[in-house]
């Protein structure tokens, strides 16, 4: 009797447990629990982020043309993910919830029909965007050399759309039941096999005299994230399947459900809608920046690449907020759930105001690592920054709200606060460049994510946690 009693206490506690089990959240020390959660994903994100700046590294080399190329692409590839974010989270939403009530097997049901629906639509996307890719890029730019390479790059990016959409899947359904150390360990070795054939297939590779491996320049980065994130991808597939680690995936449940399918669309698609509108507001934006010239464009996409490190701690206590939220509701512990977002937004408020001020302090050193041959975009990049850095403690706490607000379920109400950042971004975006020039989008962006972190702070005080629930 006692040595089971031991047991359940290891088990509910997150810093005990088996490192690559599920966890319950839903008892112990809320920072325990919400660093346990938070600070996997964080290293995974920055990991994931290496893909990026590896990415950006070599292509540098390349010159501002080959820049320029991957910032017009990267806002459609955001589109495209946007739908496979919003799976993704109602699954992480449902299971989470499930986990909760402590429910394994809509657990496993929940995650086959969610990846079943993951296979149909990249599928569907990627030949869709196979196609388009030169007519979408021509609204971007008018320089014939940055529209082929531009071309290039994304054509390669859509013919992995099935093994990078499985990559993302797997990671949010182990996140939903607490397995946050499985993807950190999965995303690791992707990020270190990308950093060392990323620069191979580049700018190619030979071995006395013979080229073993032929420069591909733009199109090569695309084919070494495709290799490395697809290999993860079937590396998390194969753990789920085997079903050890928290969640099963069940091969006779793989037939799409149309009752279930509708309740995943209908939770995902605000979802898709919120991050569909990060993205359009990030198309508008590059639009509008393209307009002033390659060089303001190529410091845009660099300035914008730092602003999205800088996301990194936010968004990791973003995805450990939600979890947290998701298993509580399912527990029915609404006190915890409340003082887990208030230790959530004070700890994304003192770290990105601590990284905003450490960005402004060296901006020049970090502009010039990606722009290192180009005095006029890096001095424009420095500029972005030092605006943007005034914003960063705003944002860690408007990040954490959407992120709690969409654990519950409610995630129409975080849409419409992402919606909000939409639209005030274009609005500001429209009417500021007519008297800062291309500052104007800089100061447009700052003052949507303080528009945002107000009313969420409005709709949070106002929220019925007891009422909101997926399940």
């Amino acid at each position: 009797m006692r040595k089971k009693s031991g047991k359940n206490k290891k088990s509910d506690d997150p810093s005990r447990g088996g490192l690559f089990d599920s966890h319950d959240l839903t008892q112990g020390s809320i920072l325990r629990a919400l660093l346990f959660a938070s600070i996997p994903i964080i290293f995974s994100n920055t990991l994931q982020v290496s893909f990026q700046l590896v990415d950006r590294f070599w292509v540098g080399q390349l010159g501002t043309n080959a820049v320029a190329a991957i910032t017009i692409s990267f806002p459609i590839i955001l589109v495209v993910n946007a739908l496979i974010i919003g799976v993704s989270i109602a699954g992480t939403i449902l299971v989470g919830q499930y986990k909760g009530q402590k429910n394994q097997k809509m657990i496993d049901y929940i995650a086959t029909q969610s990846m079943s629906i993951v296979l149909i639509l990249s599928l569907i996307l990627g030949i869709i965007g196979f196609l388009s890719a030169e007519t979408l890029l021509s609204f971007f730019t008018k320089d014939p050399e940055v529209l082929k390479l531009a071309t290039d790059y994304l054509r390669v990016t859509f013919l992995g759309t099935t093994f990078i959409f499985i990559y993302f899947e797997y990671q949010a359904l182990l996140r939903g039941v607490g397995n946050v150390l499985i993807p950190l360990v999965v995303i690791l070795g992707a990020a270190v096999l990308n950093f060392f054939i990323d620069p191979l297939f580049i700018m190619g590779y030979s071995l006395n005299g013979t080229q073993l491996i032929p420069p591909m320049g733009v199109a090569g980065s695309a084919w070494a994230t495709i290799f490395c994130q697809g290999l993860a991808g079937l590396v998390g597939l194969v753990v789920l399947i085997r079903g050890k680690n928290g969640v099963h995936l069940k091969f006779e449940q793989l037939t799409p459900q149309i009752k279930t399918i509708k309740r995943i669309f209908i939770l995902g698609t605000p979802s898709a809608i919120e991050f569909l509108s990060r993205s359009l507001s990030g198309l508008l934006v590059t639009f509008l920046v393209a307009s002033f010239g390659t060089i303001i464009t190529a410091s845009y996409g660099t300035g914008q690449f730092l602003f999205n490190l800088v996301l990194l701690p936010a968004l990791g206590l973003n995805v450990g907020t939600s979890t947290i939220v998701s298993q509580c509701v399912g527990a029915k512990k609404i006190q915890r759930l409340k003082d887990t977002i208030k230790v959530s937004a004070l700890i994304s408020f003192t770290l990105l105001t601590l990284i905003g001020l450490f960005s402004t302090i060296y901006s020049t050193q970090l502009a010039q690592i990606f722009l290192p041959n180009s005095p006029q975009a890096t001095l424009e990049t420095i500029n972005y920054i030092n605006i943007m850095a005034l914003s960063f403690g705003f944002l860690g706490i408007q990040t954490i709200i959407i992120g709690a607000i969409r654990g519950t379920g409610a995630t129409k109400t975080a849409m419409l606060l992402s919606l909000t950042y939409l639209f005030s971004t274009i609005i500001l975006t429209w009417i500021l460049p007519h008297f800062m020039q291309h500052k104007g989008i800089w100061w447009a962006q700052n003052i949507s994510i303080i528009l945002t972190m107000i009313m969420g702070l409005v709709v949070i005080t106002k929220f019925n946690w007891e009422k909101e629930r997926a399940i």
